[in-house]
C-alpha cells in the first residue's frame, strides 16, 4: 500500500541544488556575449560594453521515432503519452547522452530515428525538486517494482510526484521478482510535472 512506498521513497529522497554530477555541463553564449560591443558616444571615442556572464547548462536527449520528434518539437511535451508503467512512472524520459538516447529509441522502433535536445539552464533545475537514485540499491529496487506493477497515476511517487527523477535504468526482473538494471548506461532523467515541463519547453531546440 502507499505508506510502504512512502517509506522506501523517502529513504531515497535526495534533494539536491547542484544539478546530477554525471550530467555534463555546457556553456551556452548569447552571440552578443561573445564580443566585446563598441558603442559611439558622443565625443566620438568608442567605449567597450561589459559581456554577460556565461550560462552554465545541462544538456538533455530524448530519443524517438524521427515522426513522434517532429511532434514533440512542433508542440512540445505531453506526459499524458508517457507508459504508466515506465521505470519511474508516467512521465517524460531523457538521458544526458545523445548515443544513449538512440540506442534505446532503437529498442522500440524499428523506422527512422532522431533526437530532441533540451539545454536547460542549472539555474531553472535547481528550482525543481529532485530525486536522485545513485545506485540501484534497495529503495531504487521497491521504487521501480512499484511503479511497474501498478502504474499508478494517483499515487505517482508515493502521492507527491517529484518534478525530476534520475537513477539507473530497469533492465529485467531476476528470479527472485527483483528488478536488475542496465549495467554500464548513463542514468536516466525524467520529468512529471507541468512545472518541469514548461521549463523543459522552452529549453526545447528545435
Amino acid at each position: 500500500g502507499p505508506a510502504f512506498v512512502a517509506k522506501g521513497i523517502s529513504a531515497a529522497v535526495e534533494l539536491y541544488g547542484a544539478v546530477n554530477s554525471a550530467t555534463r555541463a555546457s556553456v551556452a553564449w548569447t552571440q552578443e556575449a561573445q564580443q566585446a560591443l563598441l558603442v559611439e558616444g558622443s565625443g566620438g571615442a568608442n567605449k567597450i560594453v561589459a559581456l554577460e556572464s556565461p550560462v552554465e547548462t545541462t544538456t538533455f536527449f530524448h530519443g524517438t521515432s524521427a515522426e513522434t520528434a517532429s511532434v514533440i518539437r512542433a508542440n512540445g511535451i505531453d506526459l499524458t503519452k508517457g507508459n504508466p508503467s515506465a521505470d519511474f512512472g508516467r512521465g517524460f524520459y531523457m538521458t544526458t547522452s545523445r548515443e544513449e538516447a538512440l540506442h534505446s529509441a532503437g529498442r522500440l522502433y524499428s523506422g527512422p530515428l532522431d533526437v530532441v535536445e533540451f539545454n536547460v539552464p542549472n539555474e531553472s533545475l535547481a528550482g525543481l525538486s529532485k530525486l536522485k537514485f545513485e545506485a540501484p540499491n534497495p529503495a531504487w529496487e521497491e521504487f521501480v517494482k512499484f511503479h511497474k506493477a501498478y502504474g499508478p497515476d494517483e499515487l505517482l511517487h508515493g502521492g507527491q510526484p517529484f518534478d525530476i527523477v534520475t537513477g539507473p535504468l530497469y533492465r529485467r526482473y531476476n528470479g527472485a521478482g527483483t528488478p536488475i538494471p542496465w549495467e554500464n548506461r548513463v542514468p536516466q532523467t525524467s520529468v512529471h510535472t507541468p512545472t518541469a515541463v514548461e521549463i523543459f519547453n522552452t529549453y526545447m531546440g528545435k
